[in-house]
């Protein structure tokens, strides 16, 4: 067998890990796997000839933005909201009426669209971040709801159920002289916002306030013992989620050139909820990954909405019991392996 180095014990811990494991954080630690990702993305417009296909990777572009936005209360700080499509629908209301009667451009739109959503969030969660954890949740339950019947029944401010139609469809004219169609300009505007809040998200939970959410979360009272406020901290993820959620809203006000009160509809939470379970709470890769799968499979196979929430509830409740971690443990328990038996070979 192997001698252990007689050193071993004074070197820090990350030099303390098996060959292979260090290779394999360094391997997964590289930009190597977003530039993979990117540069996959960035050349599918132009593989990709379909129109209806093009569009339903936009859709799951706009679930990879809502899912991580949406994973910073849930999975980081362990706040389960249920009031994550309130504040998409508040930021695309926002941009609707101030563009319906204004005529404002879109940078004031999506300034207003997140302003907007950061109110929402602070009159939520003031009062439901009273309230223990199950209770909160159905705290912001009610608050989504009401959110959706103001939409409906407000005719003079959101024209209820006729929707506020007609407003400028997205598009971007640099990419428009380069030859690419409505629907290409489209899905890369939503890719640069996906990558900019990823981007965003993944610098945000490594930092010091990132740290302080896996603190909350995992021990409370530790948290508090140091000095951390959890109050502050859910609130801080809970504003951010709600922020970025509004940001999108206001671009899917555009995308879709109408906004109804069904963008504010519970079932958007539901989906949320699958995209988080099945890729990992708290995770990164595997909420972008199921957002794709849970957001491309029914759509390419044109599934009947009805029998979508059916099969999603299947796949939630064979996903908790397959994969409880999710398809980021289950990446990691791959990673493991692979590790336990490169250093038993070297044994």
């Amino acid at each position: 067998m192997t001698e252990r180095p007689a050193h071993a014990d004074s070197l820090p811990p990350n030099e303390r890990r098996p060959l292979a494991a260090r290779v394999g954080a360094g391997v997964w630690g590289r930009p190597i796997v977003p530039v993979v990702v990117i540069g996959v993305a960035v050349v599918l417009p132009l593989v990709v000839k379909s129109g209806f296909t093009l569009g339903i990777f936009t859709d799951s572009l706009v679930y990879v933005v809502l899912a991580l936005s949406y994973d910073l209360s849930v999975g980081r700080v362990g706040a389960l909201s249920l009031a994550h499509p309130a504040f998409f629908g508040t930021g695309a209301y926002a941009a609707a009426i101030v563009f319906e009667r204004y005529a404002l451009p879109l940078a004031l739109q999506v300034l207003i669209a997140v302003g907007a959503a950061v109110v929402l969030a602070f009159l939520i969660g003031i009062p439901a971040f009273r309230l223990a954890h199950l209770t909160f949740g159905m705290a912001t339950l009610g608050f989504a709801l009401i959110a959706e019947l103001i939409a409906q029944n407000e005719i003079g401010l959101t024209n209820g159920p006729l929707c506020i139609a007609g407003l400028s469809s997205l598009s971007s004219r640099p990419l428009g002289s380069l030859g690419i169609d409505q629907n290409g300009q489209q899905y890369y505007i939503f890719l640069v916002i996906a990558v900019a809040v990823a981007a965003f998200v993944w610098v945000l939970v490594r930092s010091r306030i990132g740290r302080a959410y896996i603190a909350i979360r995992e021990d409370e009272p530790m948290a508090m013992s140091v000095g951390i406020n959890p109050k502050r901290y859910r609130m801080s993820a809970f504003v951010i989620g709600a922020a970025l959620a509004g940001l999108l809203g206001a671009f899917y006000a555009h995308y879709l050139s109408v906004v109804c009160p069904t963008n504010l509809d519970i079932s958007y939470t539901v989906n949320l909820l699958v995209i988080l379970f099945l890729g990992g709470t708290g995770g990164f890769w595997g909420i972008i990954a199921a957002a794709f799968v849970f957001t491309a499979i029914p759509e390419e196979l044109q599934v009947a909405p009805n029998i979508r929430l059916i099969a999603y509830g299947a796949a939630l409740l064979l996903g908790v019991t397959l994969l409880p971690q999710g398809f980021e443990g289950a990446a990691k328990n791959v990673r493991r392996r692979l590790t336990r038996r490169a250093r038993a070979r070297r044994a």
